[in-house]
This record gives structure tokens, sequence and C-alpha cells, in this order.
């Protein structure tokens, strides 16, 4: 048995993966845990040997797919557990849906992506688009999560100014492309101002130092400051 866990929503993704360990755990499974590094050595045992006195094992791995996906052997451990009724293996891997098919069936996908309408509102982060940006901003706001929209914000902010700064190793091309076209709009100065006002809603919604509610407050930032 086999789920792996993909999508851009990284805290509804490590929430569900939390929440499958306790479940497993609290049904008497073996609990093993690990990454890349130890993936073989963890599974060896259950992999090519029989599970002593009806055990039943749960893995849990972060980041395999992306370090391991091309390695013989970690395919064939993924056919083990497809088929196995003993043992359960469950990967964390932040991929795209797309990619996540290529290890597993559809059926043994759980996709955490963000609505369509969200990456639209992230693009048209720019003091050019200010009225669009506002407007869109109140309607996302209606279908997602406003901490969910303020954390990919504060988000996107961080990614320009790397861009701006040209700190940007490690980042695929293609989004170093996006957002350096994005970032045009942009000074260095606004962007951290930017920032600087994120953490200050941060801090007065986390101590209850305001009576305004976060849709409120950044309303009034996105439109004073863009």
């Amino acid at each position: 048995m086999i789920r792996l866990i993909c999508g851009e929503d990284e805290v509804s993704a490590y929430n569900y993966f939390l929440d499958l360990k306790n479940k497993f755990r609290a049904k008497g499974y073996k609990i093993y845990q690990g990454d890349a590094t130890n993936f073989f050595q963890l599974v060896q045992n259950s992999v090519y040997s029989t599970t002593l006195f009806g055990q039943k094992n749960a893995f849990f791995f972060e980041d395999v797919t992306k370090k391991l996906g091309k390695n013989k052997d970690f395919l064939k451990s993924l056919e083990f557990f497809k088929s196995s009724k003993t043992d359960y293996l469950v990967i964390l891997d932040l991929v795209d849906k797309k990619t996540a098919l290529r290890y597993v069936d559809s059926s043994d996908v759980v996709n955490f992506s963000f609505p369509d309408s969200l990456w639209s509102l992230l693009d048209s982060f720019s003091p050019a688009n200010k009225d669009f940006f506002i407007a869109k901003f109140d309607e996302v706001c209606k279908n997602s999560a406003v901490e969910l929209v303020f954390f990919m914000l504060a988000r996107r902010l961080r990614e320009l100014i790397s861009v701006k700064e040209h700190q940007v190793e490690g980042m695929p091309y293609w989004l170093q492309k996006k957002l350096q076209n994005q970032a045009k709009d942009w000074s260095l100065a606004k962007l951290y101002s930017f920032i600087e006002h994120f953490h200050t809603i941060d801090l007065r919604i986390k101590t209850s130092a305001t009576p305004y509610s976060l849709k409120d407050l950044l309303e009034i930032v996105l439109y004073f400051g863009l």
C-alpha cells in the first residue's frame, strides 16, 4: 500500500502527512521515518524479507522521488509497496501531480494544489495592476483562506526580492524568468517596505493587538502600498 502526497500547498500536505502518521500509530503499526539518505536502510528488511510476527509497518519519507526517482532499486521498492498487504509507504514530495503519476497510480496520489485563481493573483501582484489586483484579492479570499493568501503573498515578495538581488541559486529557470518580468514593476525599496508591513500584520494578529481582521489589514496595506 502506498500514498504519495504532492502539490504546492506545503502546510496542508504536511498536516495530512502528520495526520496519517498518527492514525497508523494508533492502529498499532510500527512507524519508520526518514528521507532519501536512509530510505533503503529502513525498508530493506520489509521489502526483501517476510515480516515477522505479523507486525505491520508504516514508512514515512520526505523528498525521495526527487532524489531517487531514477534509481532502479527505488522503483522496485515502490512496486513492492503497491502490492503489499501489510506494509504501508507514505511519501511527502511537493512535486506537481503530473510528476507524481510517474511513480504511482492516480488512486495512490493525494494532491494539495492551490486553485488557479490564487496563482493568477500572485502573478498579478504589481503596482502596475493595483485596481485589478485589489479586486482579484477580494474575489480569491471568498474561496481561499485569507491566511493562505497572506502566506503566499509573503512568499512571492521574498521571491521577488531574491530576483532583484540576483540571489536565484537553485531556483528553476522558468520561475526566474517569470519573476524577473514581474519584478520590473517593483523597486527593491518598495518590496522591503511591503515585507515590513507584512511582519507588522503578522505580529499584530498573533498577539491580538488589533481590532481589525487579517483581511482588513491586508486590504489597507495593499490599497495604500501598491
